[in-house]
C-alpha cells in the first residue's frame, strides 16, 4: 500500500468517524483530534505540506472550539514540523 493511497483511506475513515458521531461525542472528538494529527504527520512524511497544514489547522481549530487540550503540544509539534518543511521548500 503506497503512502498516498493510505492517506486517502485515512481521510475517508475520518469522514466516516465524524458522520458516525455516536452517543459518546467527547470520545469521538478526541479520536478525531488524534486522527487529524496522525494524518498531518503522514502528509509531512510524504512531503505534502499543504495537505498536512490543512489537516493540522483543522485539528487545532477543533481543539480550540471544544477546549480539548490533551494533545495540544503534539499538534503544535506536528505544525512546526510542517512549517520547517515548508520553509525548506521555499529555500530550495
Amino acid at each position: 500500500l503506497e503512502l498516498d493511497q493510505a492517506l486517502r483511506l485515512e481521510r475517508a475513515h475520518l469522514a466516516d468517524r465524524i458522520r458516525a458521531g455516536g452517543s459518546d461525542r467527547r470520545r469521538t472528538e478526541v479520536s478525531v483530534l488524534q486522527f487529524l494529527g496522525a494524518l498531518a504527520q503522514g502528509y509531512a512524511q510524504s512531503s505534502q505540506t499543504q495537505e498536512g497544514q490543512r489537516a493540522i489547522d483543522e485539528a487545532l481549530r477543533l481543539m480550540e472550539k471544544n477546549d480539548e487540550r490533551f494533545c495540544e503540544a503534539e499538534l503544535y509539534r506536528i505544525k512546526s514540523e510542517l512549517l520547517l518543511q515548508q520553509a525548506g521548500k521555499l529555500r530550495d
